[in-house]
């Protein structure tokens, strides 16, 4: 049986807490972030890495094997204070997170998201904007690695999606690139 961390996850969301979270079963290292929200299903983070805010990650409950603060995460999170660092945690960031497919039918039409399916051997991984979303899957303009958008749209399961990345370093710069080239000006124009 799955364990769901309710009484965990709010108590930490309530004294925003830096958490360590583990998913075993998806991967061998462990997450660190805020607990912005959380639902039956998704847990919101906003995430850290190397002591930078990374954006916001949404993960499946049922696959965390353990949410907890431990003492090296009381002392990270002191050190992001005294950086400055903890008071740019966005609290205010409110999405709806019942499920994948309500989160990602939210998120504005030029937001690049980052879905994968970790858990097959060979891992999925797409990166574009949300072009539509149905009960079971979400189609997604993808664009590789030298930011060169597909013709089609790839479509995923909404079951198969393990993690949600938004407003990531990663994804940020592929944001000002397509800004500064002008298609993300051009694709306003043609919604």
């Amino acid at each position: 049986m799955t364990r769901n961390f309710t009484p965990e996850l709010k108590e930490f969301k309530r004294h925003r807490e830096l958490v360590c979270v583990r998913r075993a079963g998806v991967d061998a290292h462990y997450i660190q972030g805020f607990i912005l929200n959380f639902s039956h299903d998704l847990v919101l983070l906003h995430y850290v890495f190397d002591f930078h805010l990374d954006g916001f990650l949404l993960l499946r409950r049922s696959d965390l094997t353990s949410v907890e603060v431990r003492k090296t995460d009381r002392f990270k999170r002191s050190l992001l204070d005294e950086e400055g660092v903890l008071s740019r945690v966005d609290y205010g960031y409110h999405a709806p997170i019942e499920s994948y497919g309500a989160f990602l039918t939210w998120l504005p039409p030029n937001e690049i998201v980052i879905l994968e399916d970790e858990l097959l051997q060979e891992k999925d991984f797409l990166i574009g904007t949300v072009s539509s979303v149905t009960d079971s899957t979400v189609s997604v303009r993808y664009f590789s690695g030298a930011a060169n958008w597909l013709d089609e749209p790839w479509e995923m399961d909404l079951s198969r999606i393990s993690s949600c990345q938004v407003r990531t370093n990663y994804t940020q710069f592929y944001t000002r690139h397509f800004e500064r080239s002008g298609y993300f000006h051009v694709e306003n124009q043609s919604l």
